[in-house]
C-alpha cells in the first residue's frame, strides 16, 4: 500500500525510483567474473521502470515492484508467476534426446531417443516439445532448426559434463537455429562455435550465426548458452516480441556480439559479451571478400527500440572497422535508426572499450534521431588507449546518472580523450531536440599522466538547436588535465571503492537539490544532503 497517493512527476520514468525483487532465492549469473561489481551481481533483484528475468528453477514467484520518489513516498505492485516442471511439461515422448555415442545416460524416461540429429530435431514436429543434446559430446549440427509456427519448444542439454557442443555446418546453412513464426522458444546449456578467430582473421565461419530468425517469432528465451567463433551469436532481424538473453558467454565474434533490429520487450541481463582481448583490427572495412577478416563491429547493438533492458551485463570491446580499423567500435550502440517512441533502460553494467564507450545515437548523417526516452544508470564505464570519449549523444529524452566512469593511465593510440558526453551531429526533429538532457551524479575519473588534452563533461551540445541540457552534482577528478582548475577539487578520495569520497572530501554533503538523483550507484537512498558524484560515504 502507498504512504502517499501522489507520486506524480513531470518526466515520471526518469524522476521515479524503480526497485523489483523477483522472489527467486536460487538466482544466479554464472557468465559474469569474479571482479564484476559486487552491487551490480543480484540476480535476484532489477532497477529502473523496465526489468527482465529468467527462473530456471519451477515453482510459484511473487514478483514486487517498488516506485518511490524524492520525498520517499511509494507505491507497490505484486504479481505471481508460475513456472512448470519441464520434466511434467515435457512428459514422455515430448521430450527427444540426441547422443551421437548412443550414451542415454540421465535422458528422461519415456523420452524418444535418437543418434541422429536430423532425426532428433525432425521430431520435434508439434507444440510442447523439447529436444535434448548429451553433455560432454560435440555434433555438427546439419538439421532443419526453424520450427515453424509451434509454440513451447525447448533445446537444451541433458546428462552430466560439459555443455553439448553444437558447431555450424556451412554448407547447409549459415545459422546454426532458425525459430520461424514459433511462440515461446527456449535455448539453454548449449555451446554453439564456430571456427572464425579474431586473432588471425581466418575461419570459414566467420558469417554463421547461433541464433536468427527467418520470421515472426514472440517469447523467446536464450539462457545459459556459450557461442564462440561465429559472425554473430543471434541475430533477430524480423521484430520479434519478447525476447530475453540472460546469463550467456559471448566471445570472438566476426560482425557483432549480438544485433538486434527491433527490440520490443526484449531484455540482455546478465551476460559476458567481451570480445577476445587479442583480437586484432586491420584495414578492409566491413568488405567480407578481404582475407584475413579483421573484426568489424562491437558486443551489442539495436537498430529500432521500442522497449530494451540492458542490464548486468559485462561488455567488452577492442575491435573496428572505420578509420581502417584505428577507432573500435562503442560497447553498446543504442536506437541506431532513430525509431520514435523509443524506451530503454542500462543499468549496472561494466562496459569497457571503444573509441566512444556508448553510442546513443544514430548511425548516418541519412538516419534522423527521433523523441524517446533511455535511463542509463548506475553503470561503470572504463576506457581504453582507444577512447576518446565515453558517450556519444544525439537523443533528447535522456538521463544518465549515478555512473563511475574511469579513463585509466593510458596513452591514446587514436584521438585523444577529451570528453564524458560528446553531441553528434545528426540529423533530428524538434521534438527530439526539446526533450531535456540530464547529465546527473555521475563520478568522471580522468587518470591519465600525460594529457594533453582540455576535459569537458559536455562537449558540443552548444551547436544542438533549442536543446535542453544540464550537468549537475558531477565529480571529477581529473588532477593532470590542463584545465584542472576548472574543477572543484573533492579529494580525498577512496580509489580501492570507486572513488568513494572520504572522510574529509568536500564532495559530502555538498549536492544542489536535484529530484532526478536521491539514490546511489549502489541503491542506497541518500541523505537529506547528498553528496556530489555516484556514490555516499
Amino acid at each position: 500500500m502507498a504512504r502517499n497517493q501522489s507520486l506524480g512527476t513531470a518526466r515520471p520514468i526518469h524522476e521515479l525510483s524503480y526497485q523489483w525483487s523477483f522472489d527467486d532465492a536460487s538466482a544466479r549469473f554464472e557468465a559474469l567474473p569474479d571482479d564484476f561489481p559486487d552491487s551490480f551481481k543480484d540476480a535476484n533483484a532489477a532497477q529502473g521502470p523496465l526489468a527482465g528475468h529468467v527462473f530456471e528453477q519451477p515453482g510459484t514467484y511473487e514478483v514486487r515492484v517498488w516506485v518511490a520518489n524524492r520525498n520517499q513516498d511509494y507505491a507497490t505492485d505484486t504479481i505471481t508467476i508460475t513456472v512448470e516442471d519441464p520434466d511434467t511439461a515435457y512428459a514422455g515422448d515430448r521430450t527427444i534426446c540426441h547422443s551421437n555415442s548412443g550414451n542415454f545416460s540421465g535422458c528422461p524416461s519415456g523420452a524418444q531417443r535418437f543418434t541422429s540429429a536430423v532425426s532428433a530435431l525432425g521430431a520435434a514436429n508439434q507444440d510442447r516439445m523439447r529436444v535434448l543434446f548429451r553433455s560432454g559430446e560435440d555434433t555438427l549440427l546439419n538439421a532443419d532448426t526453424t520450427f515453424r509456427g509451434l509454440r513451447d519448444i525447448q533445446v537444451g542439454p541433458f546428462g552430466s559434463g560439459q555443455k553439448p557442443i553444437l558447431r555450424v555446418n556451412s554448407t547447409v546453412d549459415k545459422t546454426l537455429f532458425t525459430p520461424r513464426e514459433t511462440d515461446g522458444f527456449t535455448i539453454f546449456g548449449l555451446d554453439m562455435r564456430g571456427d572464425y578467430d579474431p586473432r588471425t582473421g581466418l575461419g570459414e565461419n566467420f558469417d554463421e550465426n547461433g541464433i536468427g530468425n527467418l520470421g515472426n517469432i514472440r517469447n523467446t528465451t536464450v539462457f545459459r548458452n556459450r557461442f564462440s567463433g561465429l559472425g554473430m551469436a543471434m541475430v533477430f532481424i524480423e521484430r520479434p516480441v519478447g525476447v530475453i538473453v540472460a546469463d550467456n558467454e559471448i566471445t570472438d565474434w566476426y560482425d557483432y556480439g549480438t544485433y538486434n533490429a527491433s527490440a520490443n520487450q526484449t531484455a540482455y541481463v546478465g551476460n559476458s559479451i567481451k570480445q577476445n582481448p587479442n583480437a586484432v583490427s586491420g584495414t578492409g572495412g566491413t568488405n567480407r571478400g578481404s582475407i584475413p577478416r579483421w573484426a568489424d563491429h562491437g558486443p551489442n547493438r539495436t537498430a529500432e527500440v521500442i522497449s530494451l533492458v540492458v542490464a548486468q551485463n559485462d561488455i567488452f570491446s577492442n575491435t573496428g572497422w572505420s578509420s581502417s580499423g584505428q577507432a573500435h567500435q562503442p560497447t553498446i550502440r543504442y536506437n541506431q535508426s532513430g525509431s520514435r517512441g523509443h524506451f530503454g533502460v542500462i543499468n549496472r553494467n561494466r562496459l569497457e572499450g571503444g573509441a566512444t564507450v556508448v553510442s546513443i545515437s544514430t548511425e548516418s548523417n541519412s538516419v534522423g534521431a527521433d523523441v524517446g526516452n533511455l535511463i542509463f544508470e548506475r553503470n561503470l564505464l572504463i576506457g581504453t588507449d582507444n577512447t576518446a570519449e565515453f558517450f556519444a549523444l544525439t537523443f533528447g529524452g535522456t538521463t544518465i546518472r549515478n555512473n563511475i566512469a574511469i579513463m585509466p593511465d593510458v596513452v591514446n593510440t587514436f584521438n585523444s580523450f577529451w570528453t564524458f558526453a560528446g553531441y553528434q551531429a545528426r540529423p533530428t526533429t524538434d521534438a527530439n531536440a526539446r526533450e531535456p538532457v540530464v547529465i546527473a551524479g555521475n563520478a568522471i575519473i580522468q587518470l591519465q599522466s600525460r594529457s594533453p588534452q582540455e576535459f569537458q563533461i559536455l562537449r558540443g551540445f552548444q551547436n544542438w538547436a533549442n536543446a535542453n541540457y544540464r550537468t549537475t552534482n558531477n565529480l571529477v577528478y581529473a588532477p593532470n588535465i590542463p584545465n584542472s582548475s576548472a574543477f572543484t577539487n573533492y579529494t580525498p578520495l577512496d580509489q580501492n571503492e570507486k572513488y568513494r569520497p572520504l572522510a574529509g572530501s568536500s564532495a559530502i554533503g555538498a549536492a544542489t537539490p536535484d529530484d532526478l538523483v536521491f539514490d546511489t550507484l549502489d541503491g542506497r537512498i541518500r541523505p537529506a544532503a547528498p553528496s556530489v558524484g555516484a556514490l555516499e560515504p
